[in-house]
Parts: C-alpha cells; structure tokens; sequence
C-alpha cells in the first residue's frame, strides 16, 4: 500500500470535511495523515488506543507545565503550551486514521476520545487563564477563567447527555407519559449572524478560539492591559453562553417526539 492508498483508507469519510472546513483543520489533517503513516511504518503493531492514551498523558503533562511558568518564562510557558495544544488536536485525528486504516474499532477508543475531549476544554481555558493571572495577580480574572474551565467542561459532558435521557426513559417505561414531547422535527432554523460568531468564538468550533487566544496573547507582549480586558470580557460572555446552553438549549435539543421514544 503507498501513501495516497492510505489516505484514502485512512481519511475515508472525512474528504468533504476536509474540503470545507477551515485552514486550521485542513492542516492538522495534512499533519496527521503524514504522521500515522509514519507511524504504521515504525511501528506496525500499533494501535489507535495507544495514541488515544498517549494523548490524554501528553494533554495532562501540558496542565502541569503550568506550574513551571515562573521558571521557564509565563509568556513562553502559554505559547509552548497553546502549540502543543494545536498538536493533540492532530494526534486526536491519528488515532481515527489508524483505526480505519486497520479496521480495528473498540469501545475504549470511543471512550479515551471523549475522555480527551473533556480534558482539553478544561485545560485550554486553565493555561490561557493562567497566564493572565500570573500577570496580574487579580483573583477577579483568576476566579471566573477557573469557572469558565469547569463549566465548559460541563458543556461538552452536558451536550451527550440528550441518548441518556432517553435510554432513561425507555429503561423506565415512561414513554406513554411522558408529558413533554416535542412536535415532529423540522429543519432548524438558520441562526442569527451575531450568534454565529459567538459560536465560533466562544465554543471552539474549528480551532476559532484557539486562533483568538493566540492572538490575544500576542497582543499581550505589546498591550498587556488591552489584552487582559479582551480576555476578561470574553471569559464573561463565554460563561453566560455556556450557561444558556446547558440550561436552555440543551433541554430543548435533548427532548424527543413522541414516535421517538415509542
């Protein structure tokens, strides 16, 4: 098998994503595809699972670089840490492509995915509040960024949580009483401009917030201070989109219609 008959094996259902979506994401699967090739060639008794774990590992030792800031530099510190960052991204996409590669799925590989999901959320909003706080010392940016971090968190656990509701329901035989199902599905409605750019720049859609943090703490070398507002005011909003996700949009989203359900 030569390369470009790997990545079509390997990439095999992601070619329109890749066509459409943003720079960022068309490189990291540029990246990828180059490295699990690699990687099968090094290594061919390796499997997906293996990076999948080694990339939760790899996630967790980034939190903890934190807390070498003061020795390695805090502006250093959050660009190495936002680079590597980037880089998990790609190694999320890798355990995919090997798996397809040698069609081999397990339930653990789903599971190490979302557990590499939630922690990232969590540390990525950690390391960019970090730095920010050890700037400033200023407990009122520290609290909410350590807020922000958990409850993001809870928004990407929180937005699964629509195949329990239901598989609770039908464990308890609720389904005939439900009392409130919703209509039969339409096609939702297109969101307002405005909402569209606050998802993109508030719920990581795209690696979008990525780019604004790492511009923000570019700025930061030139303007601190214009840099830690911008921060503090998108740490506010972010906390109230997240919160009206989880206790309006979610609830809606996770109801189900009647034929559903029964």
């Amino acid at each position: 098998m030569n390369f470009n008959e790997f990545r079509t094996k390997a990439q095999a259902g992601k070619e329109g994503k890749i066509k459409s979506s943003s720079i960022m994401y068309r490189w990291q699967r540029y990246l990828s595809i180059r490295i699990s090739w690699l990687l099968i060639k090094v290594f061919p008794k390796i499997r997906a699972n293996h990076v999948s774990l080694f990339n939760i590992l790899f996630l967790l030792a980034i939190f903890l670089f934190s807390f070498f800031a003061l020795k390695v530099g805090v502006i250093m510190t959050v660009f190495i840490q936002l680079i590597l960052l980037n880089f998990t991204s790609v190694l999320d996409k890798i355990d995919g492509e090997i798996a397809r590669h040698q069609e081999y799925f397990t339930q653990r590989g789903v599971y190490y995915d979302l557990v590499y999901h939630f922690f990232y959320t969590f540390v990525f909003y950690f390391v960019v509040g970090f730095y920010f706080f050890l700037n400033t010392a200023n407990i009122f940016i520290w609290l909410p960024t350590l807020f922000l971090a958990i409850i993001a968190t809870n928004h990407k656990m929180l937005g699964k949580l629509r195949h329990h509701v239901g598989y609770k329901v039908l464990l308890e035989h609720h389904g005939q009483i439900i009392k409130d199902f919703v209509p039969e599905r339409v096609k939702p409605k297109r969101k307002a401009r405005l909402w569209r750019v606050l998802g993109y720049l508030i719920f990581m859609m795209y690696d979008w917030t990525w780019t604004f943090y790492f511009l923000l703490i570019v700025l930061s070398y030139f303007h601190f201070s214009l840099a830690a507002f911008l921060f503090f005011v998108h740490v506010i909003v972010s906390i109230i989109m997240f919160l009206y996700q989880i206790l309006s949009s979610f609830p809606k989203k996770g109801l189900y219609t009647r034929d559903e359900l029964n």
